[in-house]
């Protein structure tokens, strides 16, 4: 599919491949020719399909096995359990197509070979970068960050037990404790807080006061 923006939800955005494309690195040529083709691509998915039917059964057995193996490589670039997993499955389907357009002519083994080599570095490269982004979109750090960013704006105070009772104004709210070493929130105003904040943004953050609880603990 394709948007001008991903899903806000960290465990969507996990579940797929996201590909961005910048119009210069587009062919348009090439591009042009391809929709020209429209009906073939049409007519090779059906013969794909039709290759593949036979092979249900062996299919059913061994296919796990195949994206468990692609799954371990692509682990060391994911952020998300599930990321991994989609990559290995789109690794897995593209070799499987080629492995069809070797069997019908289309390409020769070392083609093959040479296009799933690139498609590993590029798939790399993909999980690296969404790895990254999801780590920076994680609600909980995103909830750590802007109520750092309120204490250090003195919109959010964080009272002592040797304070003179602040009082919170339009500007300012007291959002809980701290001694020496620890933060003591009242969970409901800080979360009241960020939502408040990130909304004010135009950032959605609809975090369960269970899920951030839990988050927290962790």
């Amino acid at each position: 599919s394709t948007g001008e923006d991903v899903p806000q939800n960290m465990s969507i955005q996990a579940r797929l491949v996201v590909v961005r494309v910048d119009r210069e690195r587009v062919n348009l040529e090439e591009l042009s020719a391809l929709q020209r083709s429209g009906d073939q691509l049409a007519r090779a998915m059906r013969a794909f399909i039709a290759h593949l039917q036979p092979q249900i059964d062996e299919l059913h057995r061994g296919l796990p096995a195949m994206i468990g193996e692609a799954r371990d490589h692509f682990c060391r670039v994911g952020a998300h359990a599930r990321q991994p997993t989609a990559l290995a499955m789109l690794y897995v389907g593209l070799d499987m197509g080629l492995q069809f357009a070797v069997k019908i002519g289309a390409l020769d083994e070392n083609t093959r070979r040479d296009i799933m080599g690139a498609t590993k570095k590029a798939l790399d490269s993909i999980g690296s970068e969404q790895a990254r982004e999801l780590e920076e979109g994680d609600p909980i750090e995103r909830y750590i960050e802007v109520l750092s960013e309120e204490i250090a704006q003195k919109r959010a105070i964080l009272r002592t037990k040797d304070d003179v009772d602040p009082v919170s104004s339009r500007d300012s709210e007291v959002i809980g404790f701290r001694d020496d070493q620890f933060a003591y929130l009242f969970p409901t105003v800080a979360r009241k807080r960020v939502s408040l904040c990130l909304r004010a943004a135009g950032e959605p953050w609809n975090v369960t006061p269970q899920t951030l609880n839990r988050g927290l603990i962790k």
